[in-house]
């Protein structure tokens, strides 16, 4: 690999986390890691998490290939998407579930 920067995007302006130069990656290096520093805090103003509650009715959600997925439209015009949100669990029938999503 000649190069790789890792970029923080959202929240503001995009920033600059981490640049690694040259890496050979080989049977005995099969992987590199990059150590990034904690995530900045959020800027005022700005959402960097959701929280969703989801109720089922008299029907249940089944999980397994039956599953929950979001796709947040921003303000931009862009979308997010977080699929099976649920991990495939099974929601019972007249139950709530909380579900984070974001960072």
């Amino acid at each position: 690999m000649k190069s790789l920067d890792v970029r923080a995007l959202g929240g503001g302006p995009d920033k600059n986390l981490k640049k690694v130069g040259f890496y050979r990656f080989t049977g005995q290096a099969k992987q590199l890691i990059v150590p990034i520093s904690p995530k900045p805090a959020t800027p005022a103003g700005y959402i960097d998490q959701l929280e969703l509650k989801f109720a089922t009715g008299d029907d249940d959600l089944r999980g397994g290939n039956d599953n929950v997925n979001v796709l947040v439209s921003l303000k931009d015009g862009t979308t997010q998407a977080f699929e099976n949100v649920n991990n495939s669990n099974r929601w019972a029938d007249r139950t709530s579930s909380t579900v984070k999503i974001g960072s």
